[in-house]
């Protein structure tokens, strides 16, 4: 074996001891912090896309500000049995938008966009999307643990009129 090999194959190793690693070791910090559930997407434009891919595929879009109320959402997104297991179906992707301080500005145009509705003062705001990103229903609950998995159940795969 030469030398040139030998340095190709220890970059190769080392590759992929390092994705097994960050891996393993991101699986046991979410685990730890009691986010054994799936990962929001990055945005909503990247919720939408892969909810295009699953057949039924939906999006879930979180609100979360500041407040009591939406911190306890948030919470629950992260540990709750029941919120954790709607997240978890195959056809529901979802992500988490920040509605505090300088985020606002942003979150209020996206509920403008997205369910031509304002943005709430205070509290969590969900918006459910079909694979196209309309837009199928809107809540604004006051404790997500209680109600989410009974609300995703009871809405259609598309928007109305699709």
């Amino acid at each position: 074996m030469d030398i040139g090999t030998l340095l190709v194959a220890i970059v190769v190793v080392s590759a992929v001891v390092a994705l097994l690693a960050f891996t393993s070791g991101d699986r046991a910090r979410r685990t730890a912090h009691g986010r054994a559930g799936p990962r929001p997407a990055p945005s909503i434009g990247e919720a939408v896309r892969l909810a295009n891919q699953r057949p039924g595929g939906r999006a879930l879009v979180v609100f979360v500000g500041d407040d009591p109320a939406s911190m306890e959402a948030a919470r629950a997104l992260a540990e709750d049995g029941d919120v954790l297991a709607a997240l978890e179906r195959p056809s529901l992707v979802h992500t988490v938008v920040r509605t505090g301080g300088e985020e606002r500005q942003v979150a209020t145009l996206l509920v403008e966009k997205y369910a031509k509705r304002a943005l709430p003062a205070e509290g969590p705001a969900v918006l459910l999307l079909d694979a196209r990103g309309r837009l199928i229903a809107h809540a604004e609950p006051k404790s997500l643990p209680l109600w989410l998995p009974g609300w995703v159940d009871g809405q259609p795969e598309s928007a109305p009129g699709s």
